[in-house]
C-alpha cells in the first residue's frame, strides 16, 4: 500500500511524497487509526529550517518563570542564563514530564500554564536540535484526530521497536509525554533514565525522517544500550523501555538525492491533503 502526502508550495504548485508502506502487525494498528479517525490535516518540520536560538530561549525563560511559582520547592530554582546548556535542557525537560503528567494536582490546567508548559517541551527539543552539528531533519505529521489509538503488545517491543531509522524512513510517532531512552541516552541525560516513557499506544503520528536527524552512531544497538544504561545504575529495564527505535511504517518512494529532498521539502508550504493508495 502507498501513502501519498499532498503539500501547496511556497511557490503557488502542488508537490507530494510517497511511502511504500511495510505489511505487519504495527503497520496494521497504524493503518487503523488513519481509517477511523477524523482526516487532520497539520504538520511540523523539525531542523528544515533554521533555528533561532535567542527566541527560542528567550520562550524558555518566560515559560518557566510563568510556572515557577507552582512547581514543587525542588523544580522552581533552575537558573537559566543568556545561553541555556543540554544540562539545562535535561532538568527543564523533566520538570515538563513530571508536571504535565500531574498538571490538574499542580494547578497547571488552565490554558495559559498549558501553553507555558507546551511552549517548554517545544522549545526544549529545538535547542536540543539546534545543539546538533547535524544537517538531517524530520516532518512530524499528525494525520487524524479523535482516536483513541490501538495498544502496543508486549511481543511487538523487540519485533519492531528494535532497528535504527534510515534517510527516507517513514516512522511511527512517539505520541507520548516523556522521554524515550534513545532521547535520554543521546543527550546523556540520566536526570531522566527513570523517568522513561515507553509507548503503550499506537496513534495516526508519523514522523518523516531524513539522514541522520539525531547523530545515531553507526553501531548503536540494543546491547549498547542496556549495557550503558547498567553503567548508569539503571539494572532493571525492561524490554518496553529498552528497545527505543522508532518502529518503521514505510520507505519513500524517490531517485531523488538528500540534498535534492531537503530543498523540495524545504518548498513545503502547508499540507493540503493525505490518502492510502494501492499499489499498481
Amino acid at each position: 500500500m502507498i501513502f501519498e502526502i499532498v503539500f501547496d508550495t511556497h511557490t503557488g504548485s502542488l508537490d507530494s511524497i510517497q511511502y511504500k508502506l511495510r505489511k505487519n502487525e504495527i503497520v496494521d494498528a497504524w493503518l487503523a487509526c488513519l481509517l477511523y479517525g477524523d482526516k487532520n490535516l497539520n504538520y511540523n518540520s523539525y531542523n528544515l529550517h533554521n533555528i533561532n536560538i535567542q527566541d527560542s530561549e528567550a520562550t524558555i525563560f518566560r515559560a518557566y518563570k510563568e510556572i515557577e511559582k507552582k512547581l514543587l520547592k525542588k523544580h522552581n530554582n533552575i537558573f537559566i542564563g543568556k545561553s541555556i546548556d543540554q544540562k539545562t535542557l535535561n532538568k527543564l525537560h523533566a520538570v515538563f514530564t513530571y508536571y504535565q503528567d500531574r498538571y490538574r494536582e499542580y494547578n497547571l490546567d488552565d490554558e495559559a500554564s498549558q501553553k507555558y508548559l507546551q511552549d517548554l517541551n517545544r522549545e526544549i527539543h529545538n535547542l536540543e536540535i539546534a545543539h546538533e552539528d547535524d544537517d538531517g531533519f524530520m516532518l512530524i505529521l499528525d494525520p487524524v484526530i479523535n482516536y483513541t489509538g490501538r495498544n502496543v503488545k508486549e511481543l511487538w517491543y523487540k519485533k519492531y521497536f528494535s532497528e535504527l531509522p534510515q534517510n527516507g524512513d517513514l516512522l511511527l510517532g512517539y505520541a507520548t509525554a516523556g522521554k524515550e531512552l534513545l532521547e535520554v541516552y543521546n543527550t546523556n541525560n540520566t536526570d531522566n533514565l527513570d523517568l522513561i516513557s515507553p509507548q503503550k499506544n499506537v496513534y495516526g503520528e508519523c514522523r518523516l525522517w531524513f539522514q541522520s536527524y539525531y547523530k545515531l552512531e553507526k553501531d548503536l544497538n540494543i546491547k549498547k544500550l542496556k549495557d550503558w544504561c547498567f553503567k548508569k545504575g539503571k539494572t532493571d529495564i525492561k524490554d518496553n523501555e529498552l528497545y527505543t527505535f522508532r518502529p518503521k511504517l514505510g520507505h519513500i518512494i524517490t531517485d531523488l538525492s538528500y540534498k535534492d529532498l531537503r530543498i523540495k521539502c524545504s518548498n513545503f508550504k502547508e499540507i493540503v491533503n493525505w490518502e492510502l493508495k494501492n499499489e499498481r
